[in-house]
């Protein structure tokens, strides 16, 4: 689905297609991308797997910078199609480097190798979304499945209907006899919103017991 395409559904959805919109474009954007974020926390959800050649650290030739999507990595290879085992960091170890590449460890912005590289190092990863430069990439193109769009939908109206409730509760502070705002009758819709939002993301991630298997005496 094309941005241009989301942005016109969700002025629909909100009724907000006038000539003089209530919200921007870049506010609509703001809401997309905050949804998109929040989305892409979930590892079963984010889905997008890229590859990418790491940069190296100019004063480290063992550090390498991750890339800004990166949530967790499936493999790295260095030379090409020579996969490294992950480092096992535990508190209180001590690492010494060595001369023979076979590990890599990684932390929040690095990746980290046990010895000098070879070659260029490829990071196979799971990524985050990416969402549109900005309110006018209307030709941006979403990589979350159209089956999961919706989660975006519900989240930038439960943005929409905070926002509009936020607008009314400034307004109620001077209503006569005290400015009570438990009458906010957005307040209901607001809260069935983001509940309905939560009910859908939890529908779409894993849950449940693991159950392990101890292989029996024949």
């Amino acid at each position: 689905m094309l941005w241009s395409e989301f942005s016109a559904e969700l002025r629909i959805e909100i009724g907000d297609t006038g000539a003089t919109p209530r919200f921007s474009d870049a506010v609509l954007w703001t809401y997309t991308r905050d949804a998109i974020i929040d989305i892409s926390r979930y590892p079963s959800l984010a889905r997008r797997v890229d590859r990418a050649v790491l940069a190296v650290d100019p004063e480290n030739p063992r550090k390498f910078a991750l890339p800004v999507d990166y949530l967790s990595e499936i493999f790295v290879e260095c030379p090409l199609d020579t996969i490294l085992e992950p480092r096992q960091l535990q508190i209180g170890s001590h690492f010494h480097t060595s001369s023979r590449l076979s590990t890599y460890s990684i932390d929040r912005a690095n990746l980290y190798l046990n010895g000098d590289p070879t070659s260029d190092v490829y990071l196979t990863y799971l990524a985050s979304h990416p969402y549109p430069a900005n309110a006018a990439d209307g030709s941006f193109v979403f990589t979350i499945p159209q089956k999961d769009m919706d989660l975006v939908r519900l989240y930038a109206l439960g943005r929409v209907l905070k926002w509009m409730r936020v607008q009314q509760s400034k307004l109620d502070r001077f209503k006569v006899g005290g400015g009570a705002r438990d009458d906010n009758p957005i307040f209901p819709e607001t809260l069935d919103l983001e509940k309905t939002y939560t009910e859908a993301l939890n529908e779409r991630l894993p849950s449940g017991g693991v159950l392990l298997y101890r292989p029996g005496k024949k």
